[in-house]
């Protein structure tokens, strides 16, 4: 797995979802890879951070090997709302290029100008297709 440290921070919402792509021979589905950023956004600050991430290029809509965007709002609970990024890849090698490419400096920078809207660093977390059905 590629080293994560900063990676798939800050994304902006949504691209086109082509999940029909991919498929493996079998067409029981396809690969993905998913990347999964939680945030905890402090209370008050819910549409401030929506707008930041509505507003914002991403540049992912012309990465090789992108999938979909997804950003969901979850619970509010001890003071912060949840929120998580989801992207999905066709693999962990598009992924890793994304994160070295100048679509990903450029969709990053200034990502820490908001920090007062969070209660804590974002958490990275990544999953690997084990079972697809569509």
């Amino acid at each position: 797995m590629p080293d994560r440290e900063g990676a798939d921070r800050h994304l902006a919402l949504p691209a086109t979802t082509r999940y029909r792509e991919g498929r493996d021979a079998s067409n029981e589905g396809f690969a993905m890879y998913l990347t999964m950023n939680r945030f905890k956004v402090k209370a008050g600050h819910e549409a401030e951070f929506e707008e930041v991430w509505k507003t914002r290029d991403s540049h992912l809509k012309s990465v090789p090997g992108f999938v979909a965007f997804h950003l969901l709002k979850g619970p509010e609970r001890d003071g912060h709302t949840l929120y998580a990024s989801h992207t999905a890849w066709e693999s962990e090698q598009a992924f890793t290029a994304w994160t070295k490419s100048e679509a990903f400096r450029a969709a990053h920078a200034g990502a820490g100008a908001h920090k007062e809207m969070y209660d804590g660093p974002p958490e990275l977390e990544i999953f690997e297709s084990v079972q697809s059905l569509s």
